[in-house]
């Protein structure tokens, strides 16, 4: 089976030279649930699909069942959390926890807060590697 991306990649060029509008249809993987919608990411447009979206009164199910199973996780593992923070430390200078923005569902921004593992400044010593 071939493929017919570089024939159509030619002929989006042509149009987008000639500043002539292209639409294409988002099920262009003949998906029978999944449902689209355009997004944009770091200046780059995208379709996404999706199949399962919850809201009303399911969200706020889920929503309780995540707060109270992660509090009672926590409270729960809350002795081997405290032994694992007085060992880091003890076994090396900085902060016990790794602090970082990353993005979640929808580009919501949110902080992640998980034990240090690495040197305290392992990610700013990576990103001069890489430059």
């Amino acid at each position: 089976m071939s493929s017919f991306y570089p024939r159509a990649s030619s002929i989006v060029g042509q149009c987008e030279e000639q500043g002539i509008i292209v639409r294409f249809l988002s099920d262009l993987f003949n998906l029978r649930q999944a449902k689209s919608k355009a997004d944009q990411f770091e200046g780059e447009y995208l379709i996404t699909l999706y199949t399962a979206t919850i809201d009303g009164w399911q969200a706020i199910v889920k929503r309780t069942c995540d707060f109270v199973l992660s509090l009672a996780l926590i409270l729960l593992l809350s002795p081997l959390f405290l032994t694992v923070a007085l060992l880091i430390k003890a076994t090396s200078p900085g902060p016990v926890f790794f602090l970082q923005e990353r993005l979640g569902l929808n580009k919501r921004r949110f902080r992640i807060c998980k034990f240090r593992t690495m040197d305290p400044d392992a990610e700013a010593k990576q990103l001069n590697w890489s430059t």
